[in-house]
């Protein structure tokens, strides 16, 4: 084995068969799982924003420190559902471990949405 000390360019050599070791049809692989979780997330997120568009709720009068608001679960609903769709955008111009994270939390979002959907629903 050679002992010399390693030029820039032989450093770059290195870099570069790392980067091929990794086999294109992976890095592909994963880019389309990631995109299909993402068209996934994009699909149930349309449907969401359609039926709370049609969600009608009976406005209700809480106390919020020193004065009384009104309080409108359906327009709750909908502004909740706006901010998912904009984490969703946010999330797309992520890199590839960042853009997990964030989709990881829309989802979860939008679990929590669905549920809280299905109750207004059903109680209409």
């Amino acid at each position: 084995m050679d002992d010399k000390p390693k030029t820039p360019d032989d450093l770059a050599q290195e870099t570069n068969r790392e980067r091929r070791a990794t086999p294109p049809t992976e890095k592909t692989r994963e880019n389309s799982a990631a995109s299909v979780r993402a068209s996934d997330v994009e699909r149930r997120l349309d449907n969401l924003r359609e039926r709370v568009r049609n969600l009608k709720a009976d406005s209700s009068l809480v106390w919020l420190e020193d004065s009384l608001h009104i309080f409108d679960p359906a327009l709750d609903l909908r502004v909740k559902v706006e901010a998912v769709h904009l984490m969703l955008r946010a999330a797309e111009l992520l890199g590839d471990s960042d853009r997990e994270k964030v989709l990881l939390t829309v989802r979860n979002s939008l679990d929590q949405l669905e549920k809280a959907v299905e109750l207004n629903v059903d109680a209409a």
